[in-house]
């Protein structure tokens, strides 16, 4: 009866040792798997990172633009204010030369 014994404990440490090689493959698969989806994370996060600098670069030249649109706005403004005020200048003018011509008339 020993031979039988040995026979099926053998036969139970196939069995096991199948199994076991079953799950180290379905092991190294999800370590591909994983390896994978690592790499391509880290390809996501150097892309990101790029846009990141490409951004940080592009940051200054954007608040310098914004200030000179801002600059030629206030700028205009003025130029705008001081042709209005001409503009009253002359109107004011030209009706004290009417009166006087009214006068001299």
């Amino acid at each position: 009866g020993d031979m039988d014994e040995l026979g099926s404990k053998n036969k139970d440490i196939d069995k096991d040792k199948k199994r076991m090689d079953k799950v180290e493959d379905e092991l190294k698969d999800r370590k591909k798997e994983l390896g994978k989806v690592m790499r391509e994370q880290q390809q996501i996060e150097k892309e990101i990172k790029e846009k990141d600098s490409e951004l940080n670069q592009k940051r200054p030249q954007y608040i310098k633009a914004k200030e000179n649109t801002s600059h030629k706005i206030k700028k205009l403004e003025a130029a705008k204010k001081s042709l209005q005020n001409a503009q009253k200048q002359y109107k004011k003018r030209k009706g004290d030369m009417d009166e006087m011509e009214e006068i001299r008339k």
